[in-house]
């Protein structure tokens, strides 16, 4: 995240990681990462990347221009990074606009995730190309732990605009909202 935070690009951890943050802890085999980054900002990361991190340079080149997905792999770790380029969007906009910055260890080391109404509304997009099941759990642990705080018309009128309205609402009522 270093080399992203030295060529100025706004991100944020997203994921099953942002959901057992926000939900139930669960574990997951690779780190999920969305951001804005044009161009430009991606060769400053890519020439900041640490050597030992397996990448396409082309593929990440790429995601930053029209949005998508690049693959990190760590060689010393195993550690797998999904770097998403958002789509340039009102809704992916307002996702990190809205990242949290969140503790993560003893040390008050900290880094940013998507609040806990993105997860939910990006878990039930994904959930639609997908099918998975996984994606559902996800999202309802979130609304189960926060169901106390979230913004529910936030959700509600961005869930309206991804077209998952109606996922949004059978969620909720399964979580006996």
């Amino acid at each position: 995240m270093s080399a992203l935070e030295k060529a100025g690009v706004n991100y944020a951890v997203t994921g099953s990681i942002a959901s057992s943050i926000h939900g139930e802890p669960l574990s997951s085999l690779d780190v999920d990462i969305c951001c804005n980054a044009n161009e430009a900002q991606m060769r400053e990361v890519i020439d900041a990347l640490p050597q030992h991190y397996y990448r396409s340079d082309d593929a990440l080149i790429a995601a930053s221009r029209g949005g998508g997905m690049a693959n990190l792999i760590s060689m010393e770790n195993a550690l797998k990074v999904d770097l998403t380029v958002l789509k340039n969007t009102p809704y992916y906009h307002q996702v990190l606009l809205r990242k949290k910055s969140t503790i993560v260890d003893d040390d008050q080391n900290t880094i940013w995730t998507v609040s806990p109404e993105d997860i939910i509304l990006m878990k039930l997009e994904w959930r639609v190309s997908t099918q998975s099941q996984k994606q559902w759990d996800n999202a309802l642990s979130v609304v189960r732990t926060q169901r106390k705080s979230l913004d529910f018309e936030y959700m509600r009128r961005w869930a309206t605009e991804l077209k998952i309205a109606d996922d949004l609402e059978r969620l909720l009522t399964e979580a006996g909202i």
